[in-house]
């Protein structure tokens, strides 16, 4: 795998970035704009001699406030400042697990369940890890930073627009608005709203399934980025607080702070990303009258603490 310098890894890992760099890069932006490195040997040391960091991240599929949600996303972010790498390892969402108080059921109940305590606690258990950092974000709510930058910049394929509007009827619903606002009528590049964005985001049944999902996510998460580097510095404020605003996390915001700045500072970083199940290692199954991943989890167990040792 190839050394990435910063710009390259902004860009092709967004999601962590939204989800743990993104909150240190910020802050330290935010207060570093004129001199980057002038507060950085005033920092408190919450790292102390760290230098493996395991942290598992939840990205969240909420529809509305009182909505118990699944995680629709998990990765485990395996930090080695010394080697100065980062794992990004893929839970798989649909793998068929046992969840402590409800049995055997798909990994991604347990955030609806107990939250990021009973999912992180299902993590440990199941692949015998001890990770006891977590960070969950919900990706949706991210709408409301989509339109403070002034939306993003998305480039539509043809079938993804009646997909986009499907979706936009249930948003529109939830949020007692007009039948038909918003609805997107032409492909090609265009500047999508918050909801629009939303509505892109959620595509499931065209193209290439969850793997096409994912990249849509990472366009919209890339977009704002972009948006936010050029926003003048009061806007960059109210960016940032609604970001703070839309994260839930175990870790104090100073490790997290200097986190991003050992991350984000260093001109090169080797970048991997893997997934577990792995290919080859799993079945699926109907279960409960659910299409779960069984997996070979002995073979998934080892193969995973290679990912992250």
């Amino acid at each position: 795998m190839k050394k990435l310098n910063n710009k390259i890894i902004i860009a092709i890992l967004l999601f962590l970035l939204i989800l743990v760099g993104l909150l240190g890069f910020i802050i330290y932006k935010s207060q570093n704009e004129e001199n980057p490195t002038k507060n950085i040997p005033n920092i408190e040391n919450e790292l102390k001699n760290e230098k493996h960091i395991d942290i598992a991240l939840f990205g969240i599929d909420k529809r509305n406030e009182n909505e118990k949600s699944r995680s629709d996303s998990i990765i485990i972010a395996s930090i080695d400042l010394e080697k100065k790498t980062i794992n990004l390892v893929s839970l798989l969402r649909d793998t068929l697990v046992e969840i402590d108080g409800h049995g055997q059921d798909k990994l991604n109940h347990a955030y609806a369940y107990g939250g990021s305590k009973l999912s992180l606690e299902t993590i440990n258990s199941n692949f015998d890890l001890d990770i006891d950092k977590y960070v969950s974000v919900d990706f949706y709510s991210l709408a409301k930073v989509i339109d403070i930058v002034g939306g993003v910049d998305i480039e539509l394929k043809d079938y993804e627009i009646e997909q986009i509007n499907a979706n936009l009827v249930e948003i529109n619903k939830i949020e007692n608005l007009k039948k038909g606002t918003d609805y997107i009528t032409q492909n090609g590049i265009k500047t999508l709203n918050g909801r629009q964005a939303v509505a892109y985001s959620r595509i499931r049944k065209k193209g290439n399934g969850d793997y096409e999902r994912t990249q849509r996510q990472r366009n919209v998460l890339k977009s704002i980025l972009e948006k936010y580097e050029k926003q003048p510095s009061d806007k960059k404020f109210e960016i940032n607080m609604e970001i703070i605003g839309q994260i839930s996390t175990n870790i104090p915001v100073s490790y997290i702070k200097e986190l991003g700045l050992k991350i984000f500072s260093d001109k090169e970083f080797e970048v991997n990303q893997y997934m577990i199940p792995y290919e080859g290692s799993f079945e699926t199954i109907t279960y409960k009258n659910m299409w779960c991943i069984k997996p070979n989890m002995k073979e998934n167990i080892i193969k995973l603490k290679e990912y992250i040792k």
